[in-house]
């Protein structure tokens, strides 16, 4: 995965989930932020940001905050639609046939519902990302691995820690 048109800037404030004002080429503007989380402890006026211009003149937003500077940490991505990305990326260099992501099976949804080989195994696979919480990056409690087993007899050897 690739970002284009990368601009550095750095955060005036974020009055909303979805929006941060910032400031770029000292000029301010706005950013759509992918990630709705709070992410108070990472978007604090003026920490430095990265945002992709927009190919879209029509948009309300010029520009979507892909990753911020974090003192001691150092560069964080908060696209939250980048690790599904990355992940789809790295499955399809295994070969699977069928590869959907945000599958829904029954009342759930996982991240993703894989096919390699009709004489294998279908899988489910849920994952997790670090997150910081009270200031300490940790690991989420509900970080999954549910088709490590399937992935092992599908050919591939996968060790998730």
């Amino acid at each position: 995965m690739q970002y284009q048109n990368i601009v550095e800037g750095k955060i005036l404030d974020r009055p909303n989930r979805f929006i941060a004002h910032v400031e770029i080429e000292g000029k301010g503007g706005d950013g759509t932020c992918e990630n709705t989380g709070r992410c108070k402890e990472l978007l604090l006026p003026g920490v430095k940001v990265y945002l992709e211009k927009s190919g879209n003149p029509n948009r309300k937003t010029a520009y979507d905050l892909v990753a911020v500077e974090k003192a001691g940490l150092g560069l964080v991505n908060i696209d939250s639609q980048a690790p599904n990305q990355v992940v789809m990326e790295w499955l399809r260099g295994f070969g699977f046939e069928k590869l959907k992501p945000e599958y829904v099976f029954s009342d759930s949804r996982v991240d993703f519902y894989m096919e390699r080989d009709e004489s294998l195994p279908k899988a489910f696979w849920e994952y997790g990302e670090r997150e910081e919480r009270n200031g300490k990056e940790q690991r989420a409690e509900n970080i999954r691995m549910q088709s490590q087993e399937l992935l092992n007899v599908s050919g591939i050897s996968v060790n998730i820690s």
